[in-house]
């Protein structure tokens, strides 16, 4: 995602954990970046979702799916971009 340079990426990290869906077993940031092509006084944080059911083996339009539900809270909540 791409946020404002002063950004907690840690913000983010709490908030999935608050979000506390049942298939999300973690997330962990992995990547800060600043520079081109990131606008100036922006920077890029890069996460790690695990997603995951106990009982079964997830399906690709399951995890997408959940994918886009957390992009669409992030950038409500957050008013973050998302960087592909």
């Amino acid at each position: 995602v791409v946020v404002g340079a002063d950004f907690r990426s840690g913000d983010i990290v709490q908030f999935v954990h608050d979000w506390r869906h049942d298939l999300i077993e973690g997330i962990q940031l992995f990547d800060e970046y600043v520079g081109s092509p990131i606008a100036q006084g922006k920077k890029s944080l890069a996460y790690s979702v695990a997603y995951r059911a106990p009982d079964r083996t997830l399906t690709d339009e399951e995890v997408n799916e959940l994918q886009d539900q957390l992009m669409a809270a992030l950038e409500k909540k957050f008013r973050v971009e998302h960087r592909q």
